[in-house]
């Protein structure tokens, strides 16, 4: 057999194991994709016609697969127009909701950590740590033991305004170890999105405030659909769900209510039960979540790097 019949023998193999985990490739990633499948085989010692059989029932090899193929690429506070309106829009308007209930949030494909911790942060910055409860979800057991162990180099820090860095890390040689006071804030589990409903808080209603950002643009769209609806489903009534730019809209899966922001297109649940009929899942364009015109851009808030420290 020629190199040419292997490798597209192989291209054919990874197709058949990106259709049978739900995920999808695009043209020019179909190299790094392949790759990622030929790597995971020889670390799992899987011969090529056992492969496609063995995904439906070793969830360690699923989730190996859709580690190698995801890009693990974050840093602390990464995208900060989200994470500014969260600030100035999304927690003032759960704070003002749920009258003095704890505020539960959840990032979803949270990778070694910088996202939930970010969140823990912009909240302590705030003075809400003792109003908030952060979950965060990933599929890969190593980057949860890191995002555990709280440690991180000056990369991951690169976005981070060096009054935070100051006040909620140490040095310790040439990383930064977050500060008890934050680490304590956030909780870790394994959740493959695509197959398991994301667990629901502790305390009854759901999460008030969801981060699913650059996961969904990994699938294809009847996991989308069925991924769509099952965030929808863990949000409280009222809950808000945040995507990134590159991720797939998902206004049709569920009844969300839709509206183009200032930090791009945000969903949420309705406040009260209505049926899914009644609601408004087209919400027009720069419409701000509490019906008032957006601001104009010299009227811009400050992003988290310019919180007041």
């Amino acid at each position: 057999m020629t190199g040419t019949q292997v490798s597209t023998d192989m291209g054919r193999l990874a197709e058949s194991v990106a259709a049978g985990l739900g995920m999808r490739f695009s043209e020019p990633g179909q190299g790094r994709f392949t790759s990622a499948v030929r790597r995971v085989m020889v670390a799992h010692r899987v011969r090529t016609d056992r492969l496609l059989q063995q995904l439906t029932w070793d969830e360690d090899l699923v989730r190996d697969l859709v580690s190698a193929v995801a890009v693990g690429e974050t840093c602390f506070f990464r995208g900060a127009e989200q994470f500014a309106f969260i600030r100035d829009e999304i927690i003032p308007e759960i704070r003002e909701r749920r009258a003095g209930s704890p505020i539960r949030i959840c990032s979803i494909g949270c990778s070694t950590g910088e996202e939930p911790y970010s969140l823990a942060i912009l909240c302590a910055a705030e003075g809400l740590s003792d109003e908030v409860q952060i979950t965060g979800f990933d599929i890969r057991r190593k980057a949860l033991a890191r995002a555990r162990d709280g440690e991180y180099d000056s990369w991951s820090l690169r976005r981070l305004p060096p009054a935070f860095r100051q006040r909620y890390f140490i040095p310790t040689g040439r990383r930064f170890r977050l500060r008890r006071s934050i680490a304590t804030q956030v909780g870790f589990h394994l959740l493959d999105v695509a197959a398991q409903d994301v667990a629901s808080p502790d305390v009854q209603g759901g999460y008030d405030l969801v981060l699913c950002r650059n996961l969904l643009v990994y699938y294809e769209q009847t996991s989308v659909n069925r991924i769509g609806r099952h965030l929808f489903e863990c949000l409280s009534q009222g809950g808000w769900l945040i995507t990134a730019p590159v991720d797939p809209l998902i206004p049709k899966v569920a009844p969300f209510l839709t509206m183009t922001t200032e930090a791009g297109v945000v969903y949420r649940r309705a406040a009260t039960a209505e049926p899914p009929s009644s609601l408004n899942t087209d919400a027009a364009p720069d419409v701000k979540p509490n019906g008032t015109q957006p601001r104009r851009p010299n009227d811009r808030r400050k992003p988290p790097g310019e919180i007041s420290t």
